[in-house]
């Protein structure tokens, strides 16, 4: 499944750009051409399943900003096997500066779209829409 996910975003992107996660500050990549390529191991597992987002975003947030690694630290992509399988969707997850986290739903391929844009001020007309009418974004 998580290789099906990445290629499906290298297809629409043309780029590797996710990163899967790990709890240890070495394995973050330090340019942007070291993303996850796929394949990737069938024994890999997160260290963050059965955590919290809370707990991602904190990890995150520990990682000195002196250490020279390129990672976008407002949003993580949340792959769920049942939402994935079911509707082909991911969950992207957003902190803002105080602190709080609003999740959407996604179509899987466009994973990134939003957030390698500058459309980010659109986030709040995103949340709006899943809440009200039950649509992911960027579908």
């Amino acid at each position: 499944m998580i290789n099906e996910f990445l290629e499906k975003v290298y297809e629409e992107h043309g780029i590797c750009h996710l990163w899967l996660a790990e709890d240890t500050l070495r394995s973050y990549p330090t340019d942007l051409d070291e993303a996850t390529v796929p394949p990737v191991s069938s024994s890999w597992r997160s260290p963050f399943a059965g955590k919290t987002i809370e707990e991602a975003f904190t990890f995150m947030s520990s990682i000195p900003t002196d250490f020279d690694v390129t990672m976008n630290r407002t949003y993580i992509v949340v792959l769920d096997r049942d939402l994935y399988e079911s509707r082909g969707w991911v969950v992207v997850c957003k902190i803002d500066e105080e602190g709080t986290i609003t999740t959407a739903p996604c179509a899987a391929r466009n994973a990134m779209l939003h957030i390698n844009s500058l459309s980010w001020h659109l986030w709040p007309n995103y949340l709006e829409r899943w809440r009200n009418e039950g649509k992911p974004f960027l579908r």
